[in-house]
């Protein structure tokens, strides 16, 4: 499963194959310029393998390796995001469109190789056909043949887009200031075996549900009109669903990827047939991820977090540990032997922590702890619908969706738009932030790909240093 590395429109300016300009032989990738956000995300998920280190032609660059056995390349960068050796995700942001090395202008050079480690030259696929770039008229793949017989005529400015997206500006949000434009979602089924199915262009309603307390992260997605055998597939072969949504432009990104848990059929009205998948995100960790490993003294609770991690049968990765965890040592052994995610409850609890896991990573935080990246600034221009209220533990409000709101971010609100909390007997009311920062405890993404209604990330917050509500009082407690 393959997505292109812009989030908006990006323009084509040279294919593979093309002769002539600058080259001194055929162009072995596909030049492509960004005609919004000019971030470079990555096709699929993989290994960083090398930075910088073919040569001052391609300037800033990295390769990246993937599970197919398959290496992409993104050059001439103005920013990179990654190192070598880190593992990145499919649609993660990776670099910024740029203009160094041999260029004669700001673009992003693209190649695929059909090997596991690059060589210049070497084992060169078509990055047209590797991300079944197509459109319905001046279809890329249809233009890009082999080396031979290639010629430049009808092959520059050709604007690509995801095709079956619909088009239409959103009413009475963010129509001073940047203007957010149409919908934009990729829906797939991950069938295992390097087989995935797109239902993009059938109608899917999704609820996405991500929190910090200890509950499970849940998305109940819905499929309309399938046909008998591509239900019947993705019933007995279906593991995983992958969603992208959001917006034109930055307002985009993978929203939810997690194991489907149960498939279940269904009619709605007598005469539309749906397929409903409930699936959670990291689930075989949390129910299967058994640990067996001794720990000497002296070593820190990280070394335990990254051994419940890393060394259970059905590992994670890490997200945000605390950094608290590193400074306390263990006064004697410790042996682990059980479920790994019941060890990480109780380091959360014995360091006032909460654990969580986020878009398939383990996380521990504390309330000190400051969430990494910017804060999101919540308005009328920005996405803001509805008034925010005042709860017992922080704010609550709903925007349009946007998946670079996530769990455990802060958002900032304008106390003045929010509407207060009435008193009630026995339950005090906190007052709201000074500065107006909330962190997200939970989040909800509701959408619906082919109604006009349904389009929101509805966010649960807690002052910025806030105690998170709802804590289980048993570390062995198990929701899942």
């Amino acid at each position: 499963m393959k997505r292109y590395p812009y989030t908006g429109k990006m323009q084509i300016t040279a294919v593979f194959g093309q002769t002539g300009r600058q080259w001194s032989h055929p162009h072995y990738g596909l030049d492509m310029v960004g005609q919004s956000d000019k971030t470079i995300y990555a096709v699929d998920g993989g290994t960083v393998l090398t930075k910088n280190a073919h040569g001052s032609a391609y300037g800033n660059h990295i390769d990246i390796g993937h599970p197919d056995g398959t290496t992409t390349l993104y050059a001439h960068l103005s920013q990179v995001f990654v190192s070598p050796g880190e593992v990145v995700a499919l649609g993660q942001a990776i670099g910024k469109e740029g203009a160094t090395g041999n260029v004669t202008g700001p673009h992003l050079h693209f190649e695929a190789h059909s090997a596991e480690k690059f060589r210049f030259g070497e084992d060169l696929l078509n990055p047209a056909s590797y991300l079944s770039i197509s459109s319905k008229e001046n279809s890329v793949d249809s233009i890009v043949g082999p080396w031979q017989g290639v010629t430049t005529a009808g092959q520059q400015n050709i604007v690509v887009e995801d095709p079956d997206r619909p088009q239409f500006k959103i009413a009475g949000a963010g129509e001073s200031g940047a203007i957010l434009f149409g919908r934009r979602y990729r829906v797939f089924v991950d069938l295992g075996g390097r087989k995935s199915l797109e239902v993009s262009s059938l109608r899917c309603t999704f609820q996405i549900i991500k929190t910090i307390l200890l509950e499970p992260n849940l998305s109940v997605v819905t499929i309309y009109n399938l046909s008998p055998q591509t239900e019947g597939t993705i019933i007995k072969e279906g593991q995983k669903v992958v969603i992208e949504a959001g917006y034109e432009g930055d307002q985009y990104g993978v929203i939810f990827d997690g194991n489907v848990v149960q498939p279940v059929r269904g009619k709605e009205e007598g005469t539309t047939y749906t397929l409903t998948l409930v699936c959670m995100d990291g689930d075989r960790y949390v129910n299967g991820g058994f640990v067996g490993v001794s720990l000497v003294a002296g070593q820190s609770q990280r070394d335990v977090v990254n051994a419940c991690l890393s060394r259970a049968t059905n590992p994670i990765e890490a997200g945000s540990i605390s950094e608290g965890l590193a400074k306390t040592k263990l006064p004697r052994g410790k042996v682990l032997f059980g479920l790994g995610a019941n060890y990480m409850r109780q380091l959360a609890q014995s360091s006032n922590s909460t654990f969580y896991i986020a878009d398939g990573k383990a996380n521990i935080i504390s309330p000190a702890d400051v969430p990494q990246g910017q804060i999101f600034d919540l308005s009328a221009e920005s996405g803001l619908v509805d008034v925010p209220y005042q709860t017992e533990y922080g704010v609550n409000a709903r925007m349009l969706l946007n998946p670079r709101v996530n769990v455990n971010s802060l958002i900032r609100i304008d106390n003045r738009l929010i509407r207060g909390a009435k008193m009630r007997l026995g339950q005090p009311v906190r007052p709201l932030d000074e500065d107006g920062i909330y962190r997200v405890y939970k989040l909800t993404h509701i959408g619906d790909t082919r109604g006009p209604d349904g389009w929101y990330t509805e966010v649960e917050t807690v002052s910025q240093a806030g105690a998170l509500p709802g804590m289980l009082a048993g570390a062995l407690m198990n929701p899942w």
